[in-house]
């Protein structure tokens, strides 16, 4: 009996853990060596192995992680006040947005729903009062206002919702814990799929990371595609203004030496040479 107690005790009180993952298929523009090279030294495997790592390595990098949490505003975290224990949640009836970006850290505060219109604060950091959704709140150089979260569907009267408490961390903070968390593994050795995986008390928002991760690894990945082809460009017209000028400079050579010395037609030969050279200045 004491063990079925004890069962109860641990099933009641401790935080439910939840594993999110999603995959990203890693896409070589390189084409394939030939069989003899990729027999004697397995040059492919050796590209994808180096082409994976280094994908794994951005996915897991801190500035994308970092990013994804700024842009999500995870920095921001909302808890429901339970009976027993109090539970990180995500998307809940109500959504703090600040009117800058400071945000001040450490600032912790409970929402108790009073109606559709109004709200309960509670904070040893802020004045207990009773407020409007969409009341500006001041807070030393900052300001906020709590407003009903227009995803959130309400299935019932407002006020039987649990109060939600909420703190303002760290960004950086919380992308290293993210990053600590996060895990990038393949799949299969011979397969060019990355798989990503994290816990955490709400699958919801483990989730939506992910997405947000993917999303911004895209990006950058699409960012780093148009930047190459735009320096390729570049670099070709940087060729083709040396090829002109040097074709112009040889054009006006020979026409000085025709007319210093009063050629009016170049021999056969000479002309072939011209040719060969012009052809040769075209290839470069």
């Amino acid at each position: 009996s004491f063990s079925l107690f004890l069962v109860f005790l641990i099933n009641r009180y401790s935080h439910n853990s939840f594993q999110s993952s999603t995959r990203v298929l890693i896409q070589s523009d390189k084409k394939s060596a030939n069989s003899i090279s990729k027999m004697l030294y397995e040059t492919d495997q050796f590209k994808l192995e180096t082409s994976l790592n280094d994908e794994m390595m951005i996915l897991k990098s801190y500035p994308l992680i970092y990013k994804a949490i700024e842009e999500l505003e995870f920095d921001i975290v909302y808890y429901l006040i339970g009976d027993v224990i109090i539970a990180e949640t995500y998307n809940y009836f109500a959504k703090v947005d600040f009117q800058n970006n400071l945000k001040p850290h450490g600032l912790e505060f409970s929402i108790f729903p009073l109606s559709q219109n109004q709200f309960s604060l509670s904070s040893n950091m802020l004045k207990d009062s009773i407020y409007s959704f969409g009341d500006i709140i001041r807070y030393n150089n900052t300001s906020f206002t709590v407003n009903l979260n227009p995803t959130f569907k309400l299935e019932k009267n407002i006020d039987q919702y649990l109060p939600t408490k909420v703190k303002v961390r760290n960004p950086q903070n919380i992308a290293r814990e993210y990053k600590s968390n996060l895990v990038v593994e393949r799949i299969r050795k011979d397969a060019a799929i990355i798989q990503l995986s994290i816990e955490g008390e709400n699958k919801e928002k483990t989730t939506t990371f992910l997405n947000k991760l993917t999303e911004l690894y895209l990006e950058k990945n699409l960012q780093d595609k148009n930047k190459a082809s735009e320096n390729t460009i570049v670099f070709i017209d940087e060729q083709l203004k040396e090829t002109r000028d040097s074709l112009s400079y040889i054009e006006s050579q020979l026409q000085g030496f025709k007319t210093s010395n009063n050629i009016t037609n170049i021999s056969v030969e000479a002309e072939h040479f011209y040719q060969e050279l012009n052809a040769y200045e075209k290839e470069k």
